[in-house]
């Protein structure tokens, strides 16, 4: 929730936590991907899971930027779409702000070999707007909450996540904190 003061919230995030990772978030062209014929319209992918080796694929426009699926770094190992796209941000970002993407996820893993399709749910919110302190240094920023339901249809099977986001005008997401699967 943050701590809360004149100019926001202030959230201290400079101090290491178990599970904490450094990374430089870069923008990776998607003409040259191997899945770009798949993703017409992709503004950029970056990744979203380095563990794995995914990227996330998007687009960005003056209103959104949008999840339009997940893809291995790897030539053809993994990739998804989503129908709809995923509206993570609506610009501009105002504290206050709801909305419900509900949508669907197709694809495969294993390169072919694991089909891939779930029914998402992303409710995200604007919640707060601040000061956030990072090992890089202070960011003023905003900070956008999106729960996420994954659930594979017909099945006891699925991923419930919470996304912590902070973004800083002009340098994008400076700190993210994901709970484990189930996490409250």
């Amino acid at each position: 929730h943050g701590t809360p003061g004149d100019e926001g919230a202030t959230w201290d995030l400079s101090g290491d936590r178990d599970g904490d990772a450094a990374a430089v978030v870069e923008l990776l062209p998607v003409d040259d991907q191997w899945f770009a014929p798949d993703f017409p319209g992709a503004t950029y992918a970056s990744y979203v899971d380095r563990e794995q080796g995914w990227l996330g694929v998007f687009r960005l426009t003056d209103d959104a930027l949008q999840l339009l699926g997940t893809a291995s770094a790897t030539d053809g190992q993994m990739k998804t779409t989503y129908d709809p796209p995923v509206e993570l941000y609506r610009f501009p970002l105002h504290e206050g702000d709801h909305w419900t993407i509900t949508t669907s996820q197709s694809g495969f893993m294993n390169y072919g070999l694991v089909p891939v399709y779930t029914n998402d749910t992303y409710e995200i919110r604007v919640v707060g707007h601040g000061v956030v302190t990072t090992p890089q240094g202070p960011f003023r920023a905003v900070q956008v909450v999106a729960s996420v339901n994954q659930a594979v249809p017909f099945t006891f099977l699925g991923n419930d996540r919470i996304v912590h986001t902070f973004v800083s005008e002009c340098f994008g997401i400076v700190a993210r904190v994901v709970s484990t699967s189930g996490e409250t």
